[in-house]
């Protein structure tokens, strides 16, 4: 166990070290995680059982599994997608924020029962974590949220902060 310990150290060092540095992060599904954690939050080991009352958040059909998210009303998610407060995502975890980390925002919610899934560190230009899975929206159909608002703002973060 310590070796998964350790590891953990260093992702959530390398973090720090990317957003001390100025630079843009975009944190899926374990990534987001990863996000909290780092910033002294805490996570559900495994939603089915620590939180009886939620919704499916994994399923045997993987890339399929969806399900609704809304977006609180002055997140950032919610500015990039107009007139967009609820949608589909495309979402597969079994573990979640339990308690959120320091300096974190709640950008994304699950509609039903309440799951963190997206947040925003508030003190940095852009370090956001989604549970959902952006690479699979495009293949995913017409109902899926459209993730391309979310990537370029990433993609333009990480150009500038190189000019």
């Amino acid at each position: 166990m310590a070796g998964r310990s350790g590891a953990r150290h260093v992702r959530a060092r390398v973090l720090h070290e990317f957003v001390e540095s100025g630079k843009p992060v975009l944190g899926v599904c374990r990534g987001c995680q990863l996000i909290n954690v780092a910033f002294g939050g805490s996570l559900y080991q495994d939603i089915a059982t620590e939180v009886p009352t939620a919704n499916a958040h994994v399923s045997e059909r993987y890339s399929q599994h969806r399900y609704a998210i809304r977006f609180p009303e002055r997140s950032t998610l919610a500015s990039m997608l107009p007139g967009r407060r609820e949608v589909i995502a495309n979402s597969i975890h079994r573990q979640a924020i339990r308690e959120l980390g320091r300096d974190l925002n709640i950008e994304a919610v699950s509609s039903d029962d309440g799951i963190i899934e997206g947040i925003r560190y508030r003190r940095a230009a852009f370090v956001v974590g989604v549970q959902w899975h952006p690479e699979f929206h495009r293949a995913g159909g017409p109902e899926l949220l459209d993730c391309v608002p979310l990537l370029d703002t990433f993609l333009r973060a990480a150009r500038d902060m190189r000019l």
